[in-house]
């Protein structure tokens, strides 16, 4: 991240004082060490025996994806939806090897949850944190749960979707 925008300020894409500006954001810096806590997470085991356990044995594509994006939407609105969908594919990859199931009908349903999911909090998402930006320039408040109330519904249609979709289409 650091490496990148120095080397376009140094090409003269964009102008030092950006990157400067762009790199001391709040919301840049949060997200950028959530990766470093993902990857940690991940590292210890703990992760894929967590998932392991919240997905279970389900014997149908249909229910493996219900029981996914329940457990990835929801932890999608507490922890940033990026880094999770990062640490989950690996884990997701496995679980899938050990229950017979393809993957790549796990990949977009993963994805997509995790997005919706992010959708439910301020913290889930960056495009949140931009949203409160702007809305805080502008004199309104955006609390913690602000969203839920209009994400909830679409994240459950989105879950029936994929459970439904994405046997089919993937």
């Amino acid at each position: 991240l650091i490496g990148g925008a120095c080397i376009f300020a140094l090409a003269g894409i964009i102008p030092p004082s950006s990157v400067l500006a762009g790199l001391s954001d709040t919301m840049v810096t949060s997200v950028a060490f959530l990766f470093p806590m993902a990857k940690a997470i991940a590292a210890t085991g703990w992760l894929e025996i967590l998932v392991s356990i919240a997905l279970g044995t389900p014997t149908t594509h249909f229910a493996g994806i219900v029981r996914l994006c329940l457990l990835v939407g929801p932890l999608s609105a507490i922890v940033n939806n990026t880094p999770v969908t990062a640490m989950l594919v690996p884990v997701l990859q496995g679980w899938c090897s050990r229950m017979g199931f393809d993957a790549a009908k796990f990949g977009i349903p993963l994805a997509f949850s995790a997005q919706l999911g992010g959708g439910l909090t301020l913290m889930g998402s960056p495009t949140n944190f931009a949203a409160r930006k702007t809305y805080l320039k502008s004199g309104f408040q955006m609390g913690f749960f602000e969203l839920t109330v209009v994400a909830a519904p679409l994240f459950f249609l989105g879950v029936i979707f994929f459970a439904i979709a994405a046997p089919r289409m993937l």
